[in-house]
């Protein structure tokens, strides 16, 4: 089924790469990203090579001041200013010039890449995956948290490291094989999810976002002192998220699949001689519409233990949007499954929840249980990621 995702806050699926200052020239609030090896080959045609070792020098001169950070003035901006080579020479090049996108305040530090194909953006299909992966554990787990107490129990018994808390549970909830986990035998694995691209008109805008984390400590949200800059996308992309035809085989194949039968209804399937894709996705869209409902009350009632917070008010806007339409998250600022996790065993087995925050030091600790709330108090730590112009990062709407 061909769907389509419209960016309500700007989104940003990185790549792991940061764009250095020595990569982008910024001119007119515009950042343009830079092939170097192209800008050098112009450097030394039109200059000379000795324009090479001034960019040598330049560099090396530079980065010995580097202390605590990358020293401001080594950018490209500054390297072409100090010897007179004007902008203008080199952006109307279009071999040097990768790509180009908004940036309307200085840049002075690394970008954060999203991850692009012949330098236009997209969005992976393994992050919407990823989503609707998180969703569907929520979902079907949400009323029966027995097993996941009993599971995390064990973790916990047996010494099992912070960030694998949680792992076997989820592995097994989607596996449809017993035995060390596979994901080959993932349950997801037959929701095919393409990459999600622009539409051909190219109806989508570049820009760089500086993110702001806030943290919360002693009822106040406090801003950390460094900015994020981010390169993100604004527009709509287009993709096809399908029922693979192997699952009718898979599900004839028992000896392969022995628990895929009974694990379909996680797909929102029943029975297994009439699978129907329209109801796999509805059922994808429900979950994940309302994950998004119980996500952003969590987060807004944690906000609003903050003294004039700005947030509720956001979220609670996003709330409303996703009540109207299906809404998704994905990318840069978005929560892990520990953390969702963590918040069904604290509704389930508090005394659980304040053990591991306090076994593993999460945060402020030790923390003790709110007699009224009946809830870790002080809450569990909790920062917010929000843009410079109150926008939080990373929600789409699914249609």
């Amino acid at each position: 089924m061909i769907c389509r995702l419209d960016t309500i806050t700007p989104i940003n699926v990185g790549t792991g790469n940061q764009i250095g200052m020595m990569d982008i020239i910024q001119d007119d609030e515009i950042i343009y990203v830079i092939n170097i090896r192209e800008l050098f080959n112009f450097l030394k045609e039109k200059y000379g090579s000795r324009i090479l070792k001034k960019f040598e020098a330049f560099v090396t001169g530079k980065t010995k001041t580097y202390y605590g950070g990358r020293d401001t003035e080594l950018s490209l901006d500054k390297f072409l200013d100090k010897n007179q080579i004007f902008i203008d020479d080199v952006i109307d090049i279009p071999n040097i010039v990768k790509y180009k996108a908004n940036a309307p305040f200085v840049i002075y530090r690394d970008i954060r890449e999203q991850i692009k194909t012949n330098n236009i953006p997209y969005i992976p299909g393994s992050s919407l995956k990823g989503a609707i992966r998180s969703a569907l554990l929520w979902y079907h787990v949400k009323d029966n948290t027995d097993e996941l107490i009993h599971s995390v129990r064990n973790d916990l018994n047996h010494h099992i490291p912070k960030k694998y808390i949680g792992n076997k549970f989820v592995e097994e909830f989607f596996s449809t094989k017993d035995g060390k986990y596979d994901a080959k035998y993932d349950i997801l694995k037959f929701i095919e999810i393409s990459d999600f691209m622009p539409a051909k008109n190219g109806n989508y805008n570049l820009s760089i976002k500086n993110v702001k984390t806030y943290s919360l400590k002693y009822n106040k949200f406090e801003p950390k002192r460094y900015d994020n800059f981010v390169e993100s996308v604004e527009g709509y992309v287009e993709g096809r998220i399908s029922l693979s035809p192997q699952i009718r085989l898979a599900i004839k194949n028992e000896n392969e699949y022995p628990l895929l039968k009974e694990k379909l209804d996680i797909l929102g399937l029943e029975g297994d001689s009439d699978l129907k894709e329209e109801d796999m996705i509805n059922h994808l869209k429900n979950a994940v519409k309302e994950f998004n409902t119980w996500c952003l009350s969590e987060e807004i009632k944690l906000c609003e233990k903050a003294s004039e917070s700005k947030f509720p008010k956001i979220l609670n806007g996003l709330k409303e949007r996703n009540e109207e339409k299906v809404l998704i998250r994905i990318g840069f600022s978005v929560g892990t499954i520990y953390q969702t996790l963590f918040k069904l065993i604290e509704e389930k087995d508090v005394r659980m929840a304040q053990e591991i925050v306090n076994k593993f030091k999460v945060g402020r600790y030790n923390r003790v249980i709110d007699a009224a709330t009946r809830e870790i108090d002080p809450p569990y730590p909790k920062s917010i990621e929000i843009t410079t112009d109150n926008q939080p990062m990373g929600w789409l709407k699914w249609s």
